[in-house]
């Protein structure tokens, strides 16, 4: 199970996330929300102050059976959850609106999950 927390879900990229979720639902269970899910099980902050992502290391994500990608809003990620994540990363170092990492995010494990199978 994939779940993206995307605190700053709306705007013109709510779509895009939206059909990017259908699209990796076909090969993985995958849903995106704004809360927090029951069981959220590896925790994966994203975040500018995290390491910048690889491909290899989203690798080493998806391999686990439940994976939880928090995004923030404008504002970023709460303290908390950045702090109770086993991993904080970045999709890149530069400085990129939430949106644009959800957006990131979701295209790479697209990728990713469709290689994969």
């Amino acid at each position: 199970m994939i779940h993206i927390v995307h605190r700053g879900t709306g705007g013109k990229y709510t779509n895009y996330a939206k059909d990017s979720i259908k699209k990796i639902s076909r090969l993985r269970q995958a849903d995106l929300s704004s809360d927090m899910p029951a069981k959220p099980g590896f925790k994966v902050s994203i975040c500018n102050s995290g390491q910048p992502l690889t491909e290899n290391k989203i690798k080493e994500i998806l391999a686990r059976d439940c994976v939880t990608f928090f995004v923030g809003d404008s504002r970023g990620l709460p303290k908390e959850i950045i702090e109770s994540s086993d991993e904080v990363v970045s999709v890149s170092e530069l400085s990129i609106p939430h949106q644009i990492q959800t957006a990131i995010i979701l295209d790479q494990l697209e990728n990713l999950i469709i290689q994969g199978h």
